[in-house]
């Protein structure tokens, strides 16, 4: 007989079919202890096997609620707030999302002003995403002025120098606003596999100053979206992952390369504050820090480019469905998997395989090409993979 509840093995809780054996056994048993000798039918279309199987449906339910609370204390099936505060505990907290910004030149008749707020509309995905003034203006002898934009959405909406910009709130005097350089995007809403990939490397920090306590401080960064840290403990100068490091030296890369003067900043601060030196780094980029003797320090360092990877599924589906069924979730899958892959990491089609045969509709996947390739695709550590294209058929 299955014994139910918590032990050393973990917790186990009856179903809706236990516990309708559970309810009916007991029921045969006291009913037999008080002498009866015709035992109640509990059939479907009976009182006694309908109000059997409804307690039944109640309890199962009930357990499963427990089992949901119970499995929520392992990051690896918590999700949400549950996750958020394993998280917590560990000291890391999700990622925020984020609003764009970018820098634009208004154009109109001198004198006109421009109040923060007034809103365009320039590129996302139907481009129709709204940007609002930050600031206000007036518009100078010259007739044009540099603005300030900020996404009214929180997320990663791309606007680019092609898309075409429209005035939402009109100005008498405002002509119109162009942009010479593309948004600088904003943030998704940092996802629960990208939390529990960043909570379990920052549990490699502690009190000492190495590696793994460098690539967590780097990580606890919010605009971090991927880095890795290589170490030379030889006395030669090597070439690791495409980064060259001097003897006894310590390479960082991170991602992504756009990011601001001032989060650079940030990332040199780190890697000081983590090592508690300032030489033996290596890198293509370069920042300073003033220690507290007022001294300047240089610290070296690289940023990881981009690495575009197509991703085109070839499915076969269960009879009712077509590829156009599964394509948005499909899509939607992979691009959180995409969101999990630090620098330097191989994609390899077996996990997205296995991403699309979760979905229903998919009886198998007859192809999965990478980049044009049956193979998974490799990266160095100065390159950060992410999707460029998908495609089903």
């Amino acid at each position: 007989m299955t014994t139910y509840g918590l032990s050393a093995a973990g917790l186990i809780v009856p179903r809706q079919a236990d516990f309708l054996e559970i309810i009916q056994g007991e029921f045969d048993a006291r009913l037999t202890a008080l002498g009866f000798t015709q035992l109640p039918d509990y059939d479907h279309d009976t009182f006694e096997g309908e109000i059997t199987e409804i307690m039944a449906q109640l309890l199962g339910q009930q357990s499963e609620y427990d089992q949901a609370v119970y499995d929520a204390r392992s990051p690896g099936n918590a999700t949400g707030i549950q996750l958020d505060s394993l998280a917590l505990i560990a000291g890391v907290t999700r990622n925020a999302a984020t609003y764009g910004t970018a820098t634009g030149t208004i154009t109109g008749t001198v004198g006109t002003i421009i109040v923060q707020g007034k809103l365009i509309e320039w590129g996302g995905d139907a481009g129709d995403a709204r940007w609002a003034l930050t600031d206000d203006i007036t518009i100078p002898a010259s007739g044009t002025i540099t603005s300030t934009w900020q996404a009214v959405e929180k997320g990663e909406i791309i606007a680019t120098t092609g898309d075409t910009v429209t005035i939402v709130t009109p100005v008498s005097g405002w002509t119109s606003v162009s942009f010479a350089a593309d948004a600088t995007p904003g943030n998704e809403l940092e996802t629960d596999a990208a939390l529990r990939v960043r909570r379990q490397q920052s549990l490699q920090r502690s009190g000492a100053r190495n590696s793994a306590a460098l690539l967590a401080a780097l990580l606890d960064l919010d605009f971090v979206t991927g880095a890795v840290v290589l170490t030379n403990r030889t006395a030669a100068s090597v070439t690791t992952d495409g980064i060259t490091l001097d003897a006894y030296t310590v390479g960082c890369v991170v991602a992504p390369s756009t990011i601001t003067t001032t989060q650079k900043a940030e990332v040199v601060a780190a890697i000081y504050d983590s090592l508690g030196v300032t030489d033996g780094t290596g890198g293509t980029n370069l920042g300073t820090v003033t220690k507290s003797d007022g001294r300047v320090e240089t610290i070296y360092y690289s940023l990881a480019a981009n690495s575009n990877v197509t991703v085109d599924f070839t499915l076969a589906m269960e009879s009712g469905y077509v590829a156009a069924d599964v394509e948005d979730a499909l899509e939607e899958l992979v691009s959180d998997y995409f969101l999990t892959l630090s620098v330097g990491a191989t994609v390899y089609p077996s996990p997205l395989i296995a991403l699309a045969m979760s979905l229903d509709g998919i009886a198998n996947v007859n192809a999965l090409l990478l980049n044009g390739g049956a193979s998974a695709v490799t990266h160095t550590a100065v390159q950060l993979p992410v999707l460029s294209t998908f495609s089903v058929a």
